[in-house]
């Protein structure tokens, strides 16, 4: 709920200058796929940025990694657009989009 209230006045620039600091893609797909979750409004500039970092890096887990733990019930599962693995049941993240 507060990155989706956030969003609405959210420093898109100086985010998309922190992440390429980090240097981390996996941060960037974590990010970007909660991003997306809360349905922000991304500009298109640091979207662009945001897939970037990503494509530094190999696809990354979101939640505990179901080789070192047991795949979770009602977790989001694999999603193309960030390569990312949403290990995370979605009842437990559905207060952080607002719904």
């Amino acid at each position: 709920m507060i990155l989706a209230t956030a969003s609405r006045r959210f420093d898109w620039g100086r985010t998309a200058d922190y992440l390429q600091r980090i240097g981390s893609g996996a941060l960037a797909r974590r990010f970007g796929w909660l991003c997306d979750h809360v349905k922000a409004d991304i500009p298109d500039d640091v979207r662009y940025t945001l897939f970037d970092l990503a494509s530094r890096s190999r696809s990354t887990f979101l939640g505990p990694d179901p080789a070192r733990a047991r795949m979770l019930p009602d977790a989001f599962g694999y999603d193309e657009t960030w390569r990312l693995f949403v290990n995370v049941p979605n009842e437990e993240l559905h207060g952080s989009a607002g719904i």
